[in-house]
């Protein structure tokens, strides 16, 4: 496999020419180690826009910092996974200016519309609301590998990743003694949902895998806001909640849902984790 690197700031250490010839060059699958803490915005979405065209898959590996562009940048593999020990970091777009009133305006409306673009880019990857991403960014929004893994920027955490779901598996990310590692998700639901919580807290895609293989295939989009409203007797504000919500802010709630309405809890699940192979 072929292998290029991202090390240092895009635009002085990293030239989008530079990196773009050499990707010309690679044929087949390719690994992109990256440490960067961000750069010129413009560069980074030539690069960007350059691995995205590129005709085989792309791993991106994410070995210290993807920070500012670099957490744009490493959306474009095909899978992006983590060092546990990295950091992901989100923010406004800046830059250093001068000039009179209006052309202070223009630059602000620049960087305005630059933030638009980067949130649209997250969103693919994430699903997050835009609102969501824009206060992420508004607040300079630091992440480890089991946060960014859980909201969806990152795909897999380097030695932490599993394939399937099975006893083992189970057990070393639930906690639990060997007898529940037969459980189906309507075991958990039943008999443990605190359990079910840790778990897709700990390792959201085993929790997919487990949830996927007691619904089955994916189903059509059957049951929306206004049935979990109905089925939960909600008020519609939270018809809204991701899945990360009602884990943070209702989980017993969720767990009814779970069980009252499996369909719409499944496709509030699959829209959760939709990016996590």
């Amino acid at each position: 496999m072929n292998e290029l690197t991202i090390y240092g700031r895009i635009g002085y250490e990293v030239k989008d020419t530079e990196f773009i010839q050499l990707l010309k060059q690679c044929t087949g699958d390719i690994r992109i180690n990256i440490n960067s803490k961000g750069g010129s915005v413009f560069e980074g979405y030539a690069i960007y826009n350059a691995i995205k065209e590129y005709k085989g898959q792309v791993f991106a590996h994410i070995d210290g910092l993807a920070a500012s562009m670099a957490s744009l940048l490493c959306l474009a593999a095909n899978k992006v996974i983590m060092a546990e020990n990295a950091l992901y970091m989100v923010h406004n777009p800046s830059l250093e200016t001068y000039g009179d009133s209006n052309t202070l305006k223009k630059n602000a409306e620049m960087l305005d519309k630059i933030k638009n673009i980067m949130i649209d880019t997250y969103h693919h990857k994430t699903k997050i609301t835009k609102e969501e991403l824009s206060k992420m960014l508004d607040n300079e929004t630091w992440l480890s590998a089991t946060e960014a893994l859980k909201m969806g920027f990152i795909d897999e955490i380097k030695g932490n990743v599993l394939q399937a779901v099975s006893p083992n598996e189970v057990y070393a990310y639930a906690s639990a003694e060997p007898s529940r590692t037969s459980w189906t998700l309507g075991d958990w639901l039943d008999k443990d949902p605190n359990g079910l919580n840790e778990l897709a807290e700990k390792n959201p895609v085993v929790f997919k895998q487990l949830n996927e293989s007691y619904y089955g295939s994916p189903i059509d989009k059957e049951h929306n806001a206004n049935s979990i409203a109905n089925t939960l007797q909600i008020d519609t504000s939270r018809t809204a909640w991701t899945l990360g919500d009602w884990l943070d802010k209702d989980p017993n709630g969720l767990n009814e849902l779970a069980e009252k309405n499996p369909v719409a809890f499944k496709q509030l699940n699959d829209e959760h984790y939709i990016n996590i192979k």
